[in-house]
């Protein structure tokens, strides 16, 4: 009879209740309690969208939201280089009437604008890969979807960027994490669903 009982009072138990109490077993070592949680919790079935396709969604926000972690900061420095240089080169005092200081100040910002340049052509170049060969579709349709302002970012600089060479070995490694990321991402989700 005390059975019985017990075992009603685990079947009303509330999905947070039962959460606190599986918690509050597994804290103290308590096997046969937390087995009984489990034993006594109701079974569900569940109708659920497509989890080939949700898998993917899930995924693909956490791989633009990754390349945007690397990729923004290597543009907003791009943007900074080539702001200084843009102020250096329209500076009140012509070119060749500036110290051998302020030249060298000039030439190290051209360098540093085409490096973040390179960078970042190099990873979009990636991401741009790996969308068509994993998704099936181009990067700013996937940026666009998820990040609209990182698509818009490399449009306003896509003059820039196409002036320096393409760094293919660069390009390839950040390809390789790329893909690595995805496939992670997507079995990961997949895995929740």
């Amino acid at each position: 009879m005390a059975r019985k009982k017990l075992e009603r009072v685990y079947g009303n138990l509330t999905p947070q209740e039962r959460f606190q109490l599986s918690l509050e077993a597994m804290a103290r070592g308590d096997l046969p309690e937390q087995e009984r949680l489990m034993e006594t919790c109701p079974r569900l079935s569940y109708l659920e969208t497509d989890a080939a396709y949700t898998s993917r969604m899930e995924a693909i926000a956490l791989f633009v939201g990754a390349l945007m972690i690397d990729l923004r900061p290597m543009l907003a420095q791009l943007q900074l280089a080539d702001g200084l240089l843009y102020r250096y080169l329209e500076g009140p005092v012509p070119l060749v009437e500036r110290s051998p200081v302020e030249q060298e100040f000039g030439e190290v910002l051209s360098i540093q604008a085409m490096v973040f340049a390179c960078r970042a052509r190099s990873m979009w170049e990636a991401f741009g890969a790996v969308c068509e060969d994993e998704l099936g579709t181009k990067a700013d349709v996937v940026a666009g979807a998820i990040f609209p302002e990182i698509r818009d970012d490399m449009a306003r600089y896509d003059d820039l960027i196409h002036l320096v060479p393409r760094d293919e070995t660069l390009e390839a490694q950040y390809r390789e994490v790329l893909q690595e990321n995805w496939t992670l991402l997507l079995s990961k989700a997949r895995g929740r669903s």
